[in-house]
């Protein structure tokens, strides 16, 4: 393996600190369906007629919800041969679903020599959205918010993956995959502030700015953690709640993505601890697991 020098090491990371602090990070935008489908998630105005004129404008995500309609965790006896048919069958709320996952997945970020710890992070996001909603569901908390939260909480990192590459090549460490441990080691370090930046640059709903601020403030002690809610929006009960919600769900993903949901274990971690669950309770959540790791098998073909 190739030992880059100090200087080179140094310089690499001064410039993505630098690019972060200043906010000059490459964020992609984020596709105009994705953006319709959270506004109209959002607006307690809309209805299911307004959602379907967004999907149905988007071919790939038709597709998708195709394919999702007929998987071993949704299909029936009969196959799926139509939109119309798909949507009676998974219901508006799993067509939302579909349609941001759609969208945000790992084709969205560009990190040559990274692609597949991209691939890693945006599964992991999916896994953390389905526990997000079921935690939810379980706890009687809004379901529908739990899961754009779990789906945005982390995407500082495959951005700061796609960043890393292009600062590596201007600092002239020639082969990324030479340098693994080290670039992956500064992603993770700067996925908080990433993900902040990305949340105000897609001018996000205020409240989704604001549960997933508490929970990056609540994992990372940094004061230059960017501020996410516009105009200093204050927690309320139900957003706190949300942001315990997601902290458990991102514990959650890890674990169930190596096949380990114990509850006795899981018992011991402070984001199920902030909950309230006592281990029956748990043991009942879980049970959904192989529901969840279904879903997530569907929403990943």
């Amino acid at each position: 393996m190739t030992v880059i020098s100090d200087r080179t090491a140094n310089s690499f990371v001064d410039t993505v600190e630098r690019r972060v602090d200043k906010g000059e990070i490459d964020i992609p935008m984020l596709p105009d369906t994705a953006l319709q489908v959270i506004r109209v998630t959002q607006d307690p105005d809309s209805s299911a007629q307004d959602l379907l004129k967004v999907v149905q404008t988007n071919q790939a995500i038709v597709g998708k919800i195709m394919s999702t309609a007929n998987s071993a965790a949704y299909a029936s006896a009969s196959g799926i041969t139509s939109i119309q048919q798909a949507i009676g069958r998974l219901g508006m709320n799993i067509i939302r679903d579909i349609a941001l996952a759609s969208s945000l997945n790992a084709r969205l970020f560009d990190a040559p020599g990274l692609e597949g710890h991209v691939q890693n992070a945006c599964e992991h996001a999916l896994m953390t959205a389905l526990w997000n909603r079921r935690l939810a569901q379980h706890m009687h908390g809004d379901a529908d918010t739990a899961f754009l939260c779990g789906l945005l909480h982390s995407v500082g990192l495959p951005i700061m993956m796609q960043e890393v590459v292009d600062v590596a090549e201007s600092t002239g460490m020639e082969d990324i995959t030479e340098q693994l441990e080290f670039v992956i080691d500064i992603a993770y370090e700067l996925t908080p502030q990433a993900t902040a930046l990305a949340l105000k640059s897609w001018k996000l709903p205020a409240s989704i700015n604001a549960i997933i601020g508490n929970y990056l403030g609540s994992r990372d002690t940094d004061s230059s953690l960017p501020t996410l809610a516009d105009g200093g929006v204050q927690l309320d009960e139900s957003a706190q709640q949300q942001s315990h919600f997601l902290a458990a769900a991102v514990d959650l993903a890890r674990h169930s993505m190596v096949d380990f949901l114990d509850a006795a274990e899981l018992l011991k971690l402070d984001s199920i601890q902030a909950l309230g669950l006592n281990q029956q309770s748990l043991e009942q959540l879980i049970a959904a697991g192989d529901t969840v790791k279904s879903q997530f098998d569907a929403f990943s073909l």
